[in-house]
């Protein structure tokens, strides 16, 4: 009996140590796992068994809520305000907004106000720096590749996501670094092998591809012809399938999305954009997009 007593208050420790604070109206103590309530905080009891919810300089700036009840504050806008719960506080444009104290928030865990550190600018440049090297791997970087190419199934290719260039400068680029721009001539399964890697690597980019009108054809940089339709080119809407014009007949049909290129041709060189899913889709060739080569040897094996 003695030994279930043990390992019950064993489970309920371990319970109270992992408890995660989903409540909006509570936040994390300072150092434990235990959850408050907003409105516990300051209030000479030691919710908290760490006194982290009575910390004197914390309690002498929460306790000026400026409203009657303890765990609201009050938010000023323009000539109105209004006392709100601290999420809800911290969430509002208010004018008078403590910032210190909505960035305690923020973290969810109790602090001494005069420890907490606002992040700033600097901190988000440093977490987009983060997730910049995490995509460098799989975009301009690989062993098995020159530099500045990664490696996707059988190919090197230069995914340059961070840089925007017209198509002319994208293939100048391309050619200065051993390559060109990608092309699509060896079957539809390294189409849909390098548009997976884009997609499952979060990568938001339109790239420019190989592909361009020349004499009235579209071929691609080496002079092959570009294979048309599916399962390439994407889809767009057609503007004479306007059904709330009256003056189309309901009888007649109308095919209301059409597969790229347009004609008659407007853009004249090829492009994988990401709000197509990265079928190919002719496009203005000044238009600013991120340069997507190709390398001019095959990878090489590691031993």
């Amino acid at each position: 009996m003695i030994i279930f007593k043990v390992l019950l208050m064993a489970s309920f420790c371990i319970y109270q140590g992992a408890a995660e604070c989903t409540n909006r109206d509570q936040i994390q103590c300072g150092t434990n796992h235990y959850c408050v309530d907003f409105s516990s905080l300051c209030n000479g009891a030691d919710s908290c068994e760490d006194n982290t919810d009575e910390e004197p300089t914390l309690c002498d700036v929460w306790r000026k809520t400026g409203c009657g009840y303890g765990g609201t504050r009050l938010c000023q806008r323009g000539r109105g305000q209004t006392c709100l719960s601290p999420r809800e506080y911290c969430e509002a444009p208010c004018d008078d907004k403590d910032e210190r104290l909505c960035q305690m928030v923020e973290d969810g865990r109790l602090e001494p106000y005069n420890e907490i550190v606002l992040r700033t600018n600097v901190y988000f440049a440093e977490v987009s720096g983060e997730e910049f090297l995490e995509k460098v791997n799989v975009t301009i970087e690989h062993p098995d590749c020159p530099h500045l190419y990664t490696r996707v199934g059988d190919h090197c290719l230069s995914i340059f996501f961070f840089g925007l260039v017209n198509w002319g400068e994208a293939r100048a680029f391309c050619k200065m670094n051993g390559g060109d721009l990608l092309s699509f001539q060896d079957g539809f399964e390294n189409f849909y092998e390098i548009t997976r890697h884009l997609h499952e690597n979060n990568i938001t980019s339109d790239f420019w591809i190989g592909g361009a009108v020349r004499n009235k054809t579209w071929t691609w940089v080496d002079g092959n012809p570009i294979e048309l339709g599916t399962p390439y080119w994407s889809l767009r809407t057609n503007p004479a399938c306007n059904y709330r014009n009256q003056t189309i007949s309901l009888k007649k049909s109308c095919n209301r999305y059409l597969q790229r290129p347009r004609k008659p041709t407007v853009g004249m060189c090829t492009a994988l954009n990401f709000e197509n899913f990265f079928y190919m889709s002719d496009e203005d060739c000044l238009a600013k997009k991120s340069p997507l080569c190709v390398a001019g040897k095959e990878p090489s094996e590691r031993a």
